[in-house]
Formats: structure tokens, C-alpha cells, sequence
């Protein structure tokens, strides 16, 4: 395999999404309006606004129940299976 060290294990992932699939847009508008007070003063006020239109969610199905272990120092689960570091040579 291409990219992976000759006796390395690797884990493969398979990406798929629906038919009805659309590409997610996000639109942007804003309004800006700048007065200025004398030589030295401006003041400003700007709006902004977004909205995001075919957003999708991305689900993780290789995801286990219960966490294989849990992180000792603050406690959040690890739900993947640990990957054995590769030995020195």
C-alpha cells in the first residue's frame, strides 16, 4: 500500500454519503456604517449575519459503546482501539 511502512498495520476507512448529498453553503452579509466626529473621532457600527444551508453531520460508525479506556488525568473515554506504537529498530 502506497504511503504505508512495509509491515505496519493500518486501519481503513470508508467514507459514504447519501444520493440526495448536497455540497454545505454558508452565506455572509454585513452592513457597515462609519461617522466622523471632527478631525480626531470616528465612530462605527457594523452588523454582520451568516447562515449556513446543507450542513451535514458526520457519524463515526466504527465508534464503540463504552470507551476502551479512560484518560487518567481528567477522565474523558478513548472509544478507538489502541494502536501498538512501532518498535524502535
Amino acid at each position: 500500500m502506497p504511503g504505508i511502512p512495509q509491515g505496519a498495520s493500518y486501519i481503513s476507512t470508508i467514507n459514504s454519503v447519501s444520493e440526495d448529498f448536497q455540497v454545505p453553503t454558508t452565506m455572509k452579509a454585513n452592513i457597515n456604517y462609519t461617522k466622523i466626529i471632527g478631525n480626531r473621532l470616528t465612530i462605527g457600527l457594523n452588523g454582520l449575519i451568516s447562515r449556513t444551508f446543507n450542513n451535514y453531520v458526520y457519524q463515526e460508525r466504527n465508534l464503540v459503546d463504552e470507551p476502551y479506556f479512560r484518560i487518567p488525568a481528567s477522565g474523558p473515554g478513548v472509544f478507538v482501539r489502541p494502536v501498538p506504537s512501532p518498535t524502535a529498530a
